[in-house]
């Protein structure tokens, strides 16, 4: 399959204290036609701000100061603003993950929806309410139709999770870029909203890139993964290998964290210390500080993403007996 989005050393940056600090760090990923791929990792590793460069809408005084994010072999970083509107929301859409704030309050979710649409199709008011209340079927909102005069306090987080949605699928994307779509939700809706994402993504042949830090919902229906920790990705691969045999000790220490119904040890394993700002990251692996199996030179130098066997890749002089 051709990839429907290919970045490339993709850098962004933030002032700190007087200075550039990237925060998302020559990061490379790609996905394919209608392909469901999770990108990874803690609070504070950049994934947000790496789902939010592919649309460039990275908030200031923020900005990508360095590669390429080619849609379909076209450079976003090099459209116009003309182009870059078509772009947003007809090409690849974005769900954000607090539904609450990222709908109008004082305006209806139909009109707020149908809007949506008149920004990329010529059609009347009356056509694109009509659309809206069909897209409010699609994603299971109850009462498509009365739900066209709904403010967004009058819906629970799910139903508006389901307009988000709905709106994002206004303009028939190709690519749909979920950030942390089931946070604040309870878990039956959580599953609810992810069963439906796949079964959109699979119907519609719609590319789908999940940023989240859960790897259960990893679990449920991605095809491959990035694991992403401070700014830069520490392991790829197909889901299925890399959650059976983890290369990074960083993946291997997430998998651990997850809880699981028949484990017989009823503690939780947690990962000691925390991100470290981007502003003070250690010289050589970031991880290094909290990882168990750390050696002296994995605190020289930053370790290359190196390429393994099945499509993988890891960031660690320990696997494969590299050198940094």
């Amino acid at each position: 399959m051709a990839a429907v989005l290919d970045v490339r050393d993709l850098i962004v940056s933030f002032p700190i204290e007087g200075r550039p600090v990237p925060v998302v760090n020559g990061v490379d990923f790609h996905v394919e036609e209608g392909e469901p791929v999770a990108l990874v990792g803690e609070s504070g590793c950049g994934k947000t701000m790496t789902g939010l460069a592919l649309l460039r809408l990275v908030p200031p005084p923020g900005a990508i100061t360095g590669g390429s994010i080619r849609f379909r072999g076209q450079e976003v970083l090099g459209m116009s603003e003309p182009d870059l509107c078509s772009h947003r929301g007809k090409s690849v859409a974005m769900i954000f993950q607090e539904p609450q704030s990222a709908l109008n309050p004082v305006l209806t979710v139909g009109f707020q929806v149908a809007e949506a649409i008149r920004a990329h199709e010529k059609v009347s008011r009356r056509q694109a309410l009509d659309r809206a209340a069909e897209l409010f079927g699609r994603v299971a909102l109850s009462d498509p139709q009365r739900r066209l005069a709904d403010y967004p306090h009058q819906l629970s987080g799910g139903q508006r999770q389901r307009v988000m949605i709905a709106m994002a699928l206004a303009s028939g994307p190709s690519l749909l870029v979920a950030d942390e779509p089931t946070t604040a939700l309870d878990v039956t809706v959580q599953s609810q909203i992810l069963d439906l994402l796949a079964s959109l993504s699979e119907s519609l042949g719609m590319a789908l890139l999940l940023i989240t830090h859960d790897l259960g919902v990893v679990a449920h229906f991605s095809r491959r993964i990035y694991v992403m920790y401070c700014g830069r990705i520490v392991e790829s691969g197909p889901v299925a290998a890399v959650f059976r045999s983890p290369g990074h000790p960083y993946t291997r220490a997430l998998l651990q964290s997850v809880p699981r119904l028949h484990d017989g040890d009823s503690r939780l394993r947690t990962i000691p210390g925390a991100v470290p700002p981007p502003q003070s990251l250690p010289a050589g692996c970031a991880f290094a500080p909290r990882c168990p199996l750390a050696e002296e030179r994995c605190r020289q130098a930053v370790p290359e993403l190196r390429p393994m066997a099945n499509g993988r890749a890891v960031r660690c002089v320990l696997v494969g007996g590299g050198e940094p």
